[in-house]
């Protein structure tokens, strides 16, 4: 991790923008396609990002629904057991 870091804060910004047009392959299932540094994000990424973040915002959801139903269910049987009935 440290080695990482170091060689992190030492590149300079001409090491990065010589990455401006490089591609790096892919592959799909039926297709071969490069990806530019600069489509990456736009192509991949981004579309990535957002399916994981919506695939736990509906698991949150979900539990939050559960734990809600059980604590009306569980609110519903003690008013039920103590027999005061709206």
């Amino acid at each position: 991790m440290t080695e990482a870091r170091d060689e992190t804060l030492g590149a300079d910004a001409g090491s990065g923008n010589a990455l401006v047009g490089a591609t790096s392959p892919s592959s799909s299932a039926t297709a071969r396609f490069p990806l530019t540094a600069e489509g990456l994000p736009v192509s991949f990424s981004l579309p990535n990002f957002y399916f994981h973040a919506t695939t736990a915002y509906d698991i949150l959801r979900i539990k939050a629904r559960r734990s809600a139903n059980a604590i009306s269910s569980q609110a519903e049987l003690k008013t039920i057991e103590s027999g005061d009935r709206a």
